[in-house]
């Protein structure tokens, strides 16, 4: 007995899958042999890739709305809009953010393609391992009660889109340092499993450690920490301290040539000790650690610490992570929003996009060595960082 033959229009949207899967095929035949370096010095093989990239997602765009909704595990709006960046000069398209597509993300929309074309559905993956999802964009500017505009908050709940979150009714316009510590304890304290992501430096290089005599313990560095960048107490800021003002900041300093292995992984990412230069996260970095001291004596166990309380977050606990927004803003439309607005959107929207497609998981097991990973348990790592080129 033959098969039934689809209908016309399922036909013709079909053909657009197959273009899809062509040209996720032939980059990695073009890729197959390269690697970053090769591929970072550009040539006729970078120029191909970035042409079937575009591609992509040229004939996703012709993908009715209906057919996407029942393939919920292909990145359909991811793929248009890396396509919309490409086109239109690269717009904050960096080599290592598309060397990670390359690697990690082609293959497995391959995959994905190939099961669509055998008539299968494609599902959103497993069940998400969270239910909602924070994008913080931090400002280590002025004090922990300094009404900031460049601390913006970002949340998805559920399956939703990303919404700003506006600070509390109070005479400040826009947040406080403190006053995000508050909500995020509030919030963390209900039972819906949340993951909230946070751009700063959450710990240092293993340098530090060695060179100030601490322990290579996390918990331990936090207690440090603070006890000499007190800068979660009122009228203090990292400059105070930076400068002898207050606290004890000389005794616990650093060189901005020390790099944690995250950082290198990154490669664009600054060191947490590289203050006063454009994209740094050094002044930020010095801020937030003593709110991650406060979050963590507020909520106990039920809050899990990414990497440093283990690798794999508990069923049903709530999580914070460090990250880089640079790694997924081309994967999301700026609009209307600030900078700050947009990297605090941007991580909302990648982390909820990264656990409904399954990915989530996969990218909280980086490929490390074991040597890496225990170092990684005191220095930290950027959630996100995964297939890139290690540092000789």
């Amino acid at each position: 007995m033959s098969e039934p033959v689809p209908p016309r229009a399922d036909r013709q949207w079909r053909f657009y899958v197959e273009d899809m899967l062509r040209f996720s095929r032939k980059i990695m035949e073009y890729s197959a042999q390269l690697d970053f370096q090769a591929f970072d010095s550009g040539g006729q093989a970078f120029d191909a890739i970035l042409r079937n990239l575009e591609l992509i997602g040229e004939a996703a765009t012709h993908v009715p709305e209906d057919a996407r909704a029942r393939n919920p595990g292909i990145p359909w709006r991811r793929l248009v809009a890396t396509r919309n960046r490409l086109i239109h000069g690269y717009l904050g398209l960096d080599n290592d953010t598309l060397w990670s597509l390359v690697r990690s993300d082609v293959p497995a929309l391959a995959d994905a393609l190939a099961g669509l074309q055998e008539g299968k559905t494609v599902p959103a993956g497993a069940p998400t391992a969270f239910r909602r999802y924070v994008g913080i964009d931090y400002s280590g500017a002025q004090t922990p009660t300094s009404s900031l505009k460049g601390l913006r908050v970002y949340l998805v709940d559920g399956d939703g889109t990303a919404a700003e979150v506006a600070p509390p009714p109070s005479p400040r316009k826009y947040w406080t340092r403190r006053g995000i510590a508050e909500w995020l304890a509030a919030v963390l304290s209900e039972d819906r499993s949340t993951i909230v992501g946070i751009d700063h430096g959450f710990s240092f290089p293993l340098r530090y450690f060695e060179s100030h005599q601490i322990p290579p313990e996390w918990p331990a560095f936090l207690e440090d920490f603070q006890r000499h960048w007190p800068t979660d107490e009122d009228h203090v800021y990292v400059d105070f301290v930076r400068h002898g003002s207050v606290g004890n900041g000389d005794a616990r300093g650093g060189s901005s040539r020390w790099r944690r292995i995250t950082e290198m992984r990154a490669r664009s990412a600054k060191s947490v000790f590289h203050f006063d230069v454009q994209g740094s996260v050094a002044k930020s970095t010095h801020a937030g650690i003593p709110w991650l001291l406060y979050l963590r004596q507020r909520c106990g166990d039920r809050l899990h610490f990414w990497p440093f309380d283990g690798w794999q977050v508990p069923d049903g606990h709530s999580a914070v992570a460090e990250v880089y927004p640079s790694l997924w803003k081309h994967l999301y439309p700026g609009g209307d929003r600030t900078p700050d607005q947009q990297d605090a959107y941007t991580i909302a929207c990648w982390l909820r996009d990264a656990d409904r497609s399954g990915q989530l998981a996969s990218f909280m097991q980086p490929p490390l060595s074991p040597q890496e990973r225990t170092i990684a348990t005191v220095e930290g790592w950027i959630l996100g960082v995964k297939d890139l080129p290690r540092v000789k």
